[in-house]
């Protein structure tokens, strides 16, 4: 998932620079009264690069979500394996604390 998040975040800025450059040309072609590019054009890029962003954006949330999940596991069996190694210890000690009481 994150792959396919930065190769969208890699891209857009082209399709944006496409959606520039067709503005422009509608521009020119307007202030000089020459017929403008297709319209189905600029609403492709301006169309496609919300989605690219809106697919960019599911896909970091995804790995953001996944790495802190892969973060709380790791957590948590480090808690769970040092609370086990701590009651086996405290049962080798436990003798020596109850002779050393009496």
């Amino acid at each position: 998932m994150e792959l396919i998040g930065d190769c969208t975040n890699a891209t857009s800025p082209l399709l944006m620079k496409a959606l520039i450059n067709y503005a422009l040309e509608a521009y020119v072609a307007n202030a000089t009264g020459q017929p403008g590019p297709n319209v189905g054009r600029g609403i492709g890029f301006a169309v496609g690069l919300a989605s690219m962003q809106t697919v960019q954006s599911i896909c970091q949330h995804h790995f953001f979500y996944r790495s802190m999940m892969v973060g709380a596991m790791a957590r948590s069996a480090l808690i769970s394996v040092i609370y086990r190694k701590s009651l086996v210890l405290s049962n080798k000690v436990l003798p020596s604390i109850v002779t050393w009481l009496t």
